[in-house]
């Protein structure tokens, strides 16, 4: 099984992290607490991007760090809002990000691996050589359910 897109789950949350982090760091209340904060805050920049996959074509490394965090905050937004716009923002958004880093690791991403999604001969479903947009549309791949819970 392949753990990239869960290594891009992770990637995702480390930016969400770091940007909610540089807000408490732009309200701390003494030099020895924004000392601690940076700290916390270069950890979290290390491991942000020590997880994620090796870069084939590096052109794509910020293009898919952007991407990865405009379908976080389009996914928070369209749980907020349950408006269709703002799923079909989010799930533009992670078409985007999934053709992107495509581009970035130099092959193909199956993310239906992850679940256990059969095909019709009870395998799993492999990589084709078809775009990441008729893969998500072909009902197999379709928007990943990822995230926190509430429950």
């Amino acid at each position: 099984m392949d753990e990239s897109m869960d290594r891009v789950l992770a990637y995702r949350n480390f930016l969400a992290a770091e940007d909610h982090l540089d807000e408490i760091i732009s309200q701390a209340t003494s030099s020895d607490e924004r000392a601690e904060l940076l700290g916390i805050k270069w950890n979290i920049i290390y491991l942000r991007d020590d997880v994620m996959p090796k870069e084939v074509d590096k052109r794509f490394h910020c293009l898919a760090k952007h991407l990865a965090t405009a379908y976080e905050a389009c996914r928070e937004v369209a749980k907020a809002t349950n408006d269709e716009l703002d799923v079909r923002r989010a799930e533009t958004c992670q078409l985007l990000l999934t053709q992107t880093l495509e581009k970035l690791w130099g092959r193909k991403i199956t993310t239906c691996e992850r679940c256990g999604v059969k095909e019709d001969n009870g395998g799993l479903q492999k990589e084709s050589s078809g775009s990441a947009t008729s893969t998500a549309d072909d009902g197999l791949a379709g928007i990943s359910i990822q995230g926190v819970s509430t429950d």
